[in-house]
């Protein structure tokens, strides 16, 4: 069985971090001990996912968030180099990506 501390001190960010899969991830990861980075256009989601995982943080693990949006460039670049300026390093990108949407019918 794998250690719950698996993720102690690892610095990871996961996109669509503010519902869903991204969410639970982001919880399970701090859980584990992980310094972890939720990204998500969703700011208030994004609260609430770091409350969540700040209830749920482990081993030294901690939860911090950015709105940001993954199909920007310049967003990413500026997400990733402050949270590397911060903590010195990126061990593991969780990227999850957000639901389609359609406006188009099948019919």
């Amino acid at each position: 069985m794998a250690s719950a501390s698996r993720f102690e001190g690892k610095a990871v960010i996961v996109t669509g971090a503010a519902s869903g899969i991204g969410r639970a991830t982001l919880i399970r990861l701090v859980s584990e001990g992980a310094i972890a980075l939720g990204v998500d256009l969703n700011e208030a989601g994004l609260r609430e996912a770091r409350d969540a995982a700040a209830s749920a943080a482990g081993h030294g693990g901690n939860a911090s968030v950015a709105a940001a949006s993954v199909s920007s460039e310049t967003e990413v670049i500026r997400v990733i180099k402050d949270f590397t300026a911060r903590t010195g390093r990126l061990d593991v990108l969780v990227n999850i990506p957000p639901k389609l949407r359609s406006t188009s019918s099948w019919n």
